[in-house]
C-alpha cells in the first residue's frame, strides 16, 4: 500500500492573529495526502471557515479544549492530541507533518516534499530548512524536525516547535546535550533541541537513515510577523504567553496602543515596521545572532527572496483577511 503524508494542524482564533492558515492549508494539500485539523474553541469566525473546508474529503476537522498552561505548552498539548488522533487512522507506512498556519512551502518545492518518502524510504525523522519572517525580511534560517514516521515514538516539543522521537534517548545523549546546550546558550543567547545535535551526527550512529536532513530550496516560509495590524495584538499576547526576562520588558509594548490610536494607515508599510517593529528585533533577536533590524534589512535584499506566489497578494496587507477564491480552491483540490 501506498504510504501516505498525513499533515495535523492546531487552530485557534487564527483569523483574528493574522494568520494566513488558509495559504498554509492550500500549500500543504498540493504535497501532503490529507490533513487533521483541531480547533481549540475559537470565537472569531476561524472554525466556521474550518467547516466550509471540511467540504474537501481530505480534511477532517474536530475541536479540542486547549489545556491552560504556561509557555505555549497549550499549543503542543494540543499537537500532541492531533497526533495520537491521527495514529490511529492511519497506516503504520505513513508520515505525519506537523504544520503550523503561518507556514507556506514554496511551488517550487512541491515536488521534492512530496517524493521524501520515496526517495529515503528508510528514513524515520526528515529535518526540514524554513525561513522564518517578519513581513518581508529574513528574521532568521532554522531546521525544523517536522515529518516523522507514523510508527515511530514521538511527541511534539514545546509549542510545536519540532516532532521529537522519543526512543533516542540514552544517558550518553542526555549528558553530551546539556553540556551542549550550557555552551550555545552563554555562546548565543539560543536553544537548540537535542535533536539538532543528533542529526548534525548521525553519520556516527548505529541507524545513519534514521534522520534525513532536507536540501530544500526554496526551504519553507515561515511567516512569523506579516500584517501590522494584527502583530500588535499578538506581540502583546506572546508578552504573556511567553512570560520570560526577555518578554516582560515592557520597553517593547509601551507604544502599539499609539500606533492603534493613531492614524497610521496614512504611513506606508516601511514606515510602520521601522518605527515600530525596530523596537521587536532590537529588544529581543540583538541578543540572539547580533543582527540589528537594519542588519536584517540588508540581508534580506541580498537575497532576493521570491515568496510563494500564494502571498504575493497579500504580503503588502495591513490585516489578514481570508479570502473567498481561496477556500474554494481548498475546497476543489
Amino acid at each position: 500500500m501506498k504510504a501516505k503524508i498525513i499533515g495535523i494542524l492546531a487552530s485557534k482564533n487564527l483569523v483574528s492573529q493574522g494568520y494566513p492558515f488558509l495559504e498554509a492549508i492550500y500549500s500543504f494539500l498540493n504535497w501532503g495526502d490529507e490533513l487533521y485539523i483541531s480547533d481549540g474553541y475559537s470565537n472569531d469566525g476561524t472554525y466556521e471557515i474550518l467547516e466550509r473546508l471540511s467540504k474537501n474529503k481530505r480534511i477532517h476537522i474536530y475541536r479540542y479544549r486547549w489545556p491552560e498552561l504556561k509557555k505555549g505548552a497549550s499549543i503542543g498539548a494540543a499537537y500532541n492530541n492531533l497526533i495520537e488522533t491521527a495514529k490511529k487512522r492511519v497506516g503504520k507506512q505513513d508520515y505525519i507533518f506537523e504544520l503550523q498556519a503561518n507556514e507556506i512551502a514554496h511551488e517550487e518545492s512541491y515536488n521534492k516534499l512530496r517524493n521524501l518518502i520515496k526517495e529515503y524510504q528508510q528514513t524515520k525523522v526528515f529535518v526540514l530548512p524554513y525561513n522564518l519572517f517578519c513581513w518581508r525580511y529574513i528574521l532568521n534560517y532554522d531546521w525544523r524536525f517536522r515529518l516523522i514516521k507514523a510508527n515511530s515514538y514521538f511527541k511534539s516539543l514545546g509549542d510545536g516547535m519540532h516532532l521529537e522521537p522519543l526512543n533516542e534517548v540514552s544517558v550518553h545523549t542526555v549528558i553530551r546535550d546539556v553540556i551542549g546546550q550550557v555552551y550555545r546558550y552563554k555562546k548565543h543567547g539560543q536553544y537548540y533541541s537535542r535533536l539538532f545535535n543528533l542529526t548534525v551526527n548521525r553519520g556516527k550512529r548505529k541507524e545513519p537513515a534514521l534522520y534525513q536532513v532536507v536540501p530544500l530550496y526554496p526551504p519553507i516560509f515561515r511567516y512569523n510577523l506579516l500584517f501590522p495590524e494584527n502583530i500588535i495584538k499578538k506581540l502583546k499576547g506572546h508578552s504573556e504567553l511567553y512570560k520570560t526576562k526577555e518578554y516582560d520588558r515592557k520597553d517593547m509594548f509601551y507604544d502599539a496602543d499609539n500606533f492603534l490610536k493613531s492614524n497610521y494607515k496614512k504611513l506606508n508599510v516601511e514606515a510602520l515596521y521601522y518605527n515600530f517593529i525596530k523596537r521587536y528585533f532590537n529588544s529581543i533577536f540583538i541578543n540572539i545572532n547580533n543582527k540589528s533590524y537594519l542588519d536584517i534589512i540588508k540581508r534580506t535584499e541580498l537575497e532576493n527572496i521570491k515568496h510563494p506566489k500564494i502571498m504575493k497578494d497579500i504580503i503588502n496587507l495591513y490585516k489578514y483577511e481570508p479570502r473567498e477564491e481561496i477556500i474554494n480552491q481548498i475546497i476543489k483540490i
